[in-house]
């Protein structure tokens, strides 16, 4: 017993130390999901000259692409249920782990639009709403890998020209930073909205005519799109808002650590092993 006690202190820090991720990019909580810019489970439709700019756009049946829709910059259109089966199971584990997050504050019963947000974890008992002509700010403060999750019952609705945009990001620019929407049911976008983040609803997403954004909308069952333009990887933040978080040695969804957090447990290692070889070292035999 004594000597897993001794060996628990350098085990731990040196685990902490290979263990803990790289400062920087972290891999996407996404999964295979994250390969998709649109993703819909039975179902994707399309009206109008949209542009899916980057990614590829995902659905066992697919209408109003090639000519009137495009996908550009690589992504192509997929309707293979081999990959389309594996992807929609990771949506629903996704949208499962993000459920689960600590929550930083409860938003229920409160419209988005003119708010300001720092990085957080955001609940709303039913329905989140950002009112027509509204905007939602999300403020980095400075920081990198700054996170915002909305955890919403049921839809999240945005009307016409409203807009959600980040501010303040911090040195790397935003291109670490994560914005997840995590919809019980349905995600609706009125006309000619300004938005940002990944969309993930448990029925189906509509976006109105006209409305442009970064990011990904990821549905279980159906994604209308109407003159969209949207893109999983722009320059404001190549990695799609899909950064900044990570899973766990349990397997739950945690924020990705702040590189200074990461760098004090190298010397605590270092300092672990040092003191076990020293309680452990053989006594000398008597002369």
């Amino acid at each position: 017993m004594k000597t897993i006690r001794l060996l628990s202190l350098p085990l731990c820090a040196l685990a902490a130390c290979f263990c803990a991720p790289a400062a920087g990019f972290a891999q996407s909580i996404l999964l295979s999901t994250g390969n998709f810019t649109v993703l819909g489970g039975t179902g994707i439709t399309n009206s109008g000259p949209t542009d899916i700019l980057s990614r590829d756009v995902g659905s066992v049946a697919i209408t109003g692409f090639n000519p009137a829709g495009v996908v550009t910059n690589g992504g192509v259109i997929v309707t293979d249920p081999a990959v389309l089966t594996p992807a929609q199971t990771d949506l629903i584990h996704v949208q499962a782990k993000l459920n689960l997050m600590p929550v930083t504050q409860d938003l229920s019963n409160t419209d988005l639009g003119g708010t300001t947000l720092l990085p957080g974890v955001y609940k709303f008992g039913g329905a989140a709403t950002l009112a027509l002509g509204t905007t939602l700010t999300l403020n980095a403060n400075g920081q990198n890998n700054a996170v915002w999750v909305f955890q919403i019952s049921t839809t999240l609705t945005a009307g016409a020209n409203a807009n959600i945009t980040l501010i303040n990001p911090g040195s790397n620019l935003g291109l670490d930073d994560g914005i997840y929407w995590d919809a019980g049911t349905g995600i609706t976008f009125g006309a000619d909205d300004l938005i940002i983040g990944n969309f993930l609803a448990g029925t189906a997403i509509t976006f109105g005519d006209g409305t442009n954004g970064s990011g990904r909308a990821l549905a279980q069952t159906i994604t209308t799109l109407a003159n969209n333009q949207f893109d999983s990887a722009p320059g404001a933040s190549p990695s799609g808002w899909d950064s900044g978080l990570m899973y766990n040695a349990l397997g739950n969804v945690v924020p990705v650590p702040e590189p200074a957090a990461v760098l004090w447990l190298t010397p605590l290692g270092a300092f672990g092993l040092i003191l076990w070889r020293r309680r452990t070292r053989p006594t000398p035999l008597a002369a």
